[in-house]
């Protein structure tokens, strides 16, 4: 099962599942599966990215952060305020 190409291409990259997860189901070491994912030339997360999958994490690049930051900071720029009517008879 865990040697078939297909199949474990689409538990660990399509469903997103763990190793030790695949391992658990079909009885190998975590181990073993990272071996045959490696033979097959499947790429192995790294560690953030597994632990971000885990607990459903989203993390943004530095493009995506400085765009918001960018956004919001134009938001705040162009909100017009209401005209002060007080100013206007002040300084007549």
């Amino acid at each position: 099962m865990y040697r078939d190409k297909d199949w474990l291409y689409e538990q660990y990259i399509i469903k997103k599942r763990s190793t030790t997860d695949i391992a658990k189901e079909v009885g190998v070491s975590h181990k073993t599966i990272s071996r045959w994912a490696r033979k097959h030339g499947i790429e192995l997360r790294d560690t953030q990215t597994a632990l971000d999958l885990k607990y459903g994490v989203e993390r943004k690049s530095r493009m995506q952060k400085a765009m918001e930051y960018y956004i919001k900071s134009e938001s705040l720029t162009t909100r017009r305020s209401k005209p002060n009517l007080n100013w206007k008879e002040r300084h007549r």
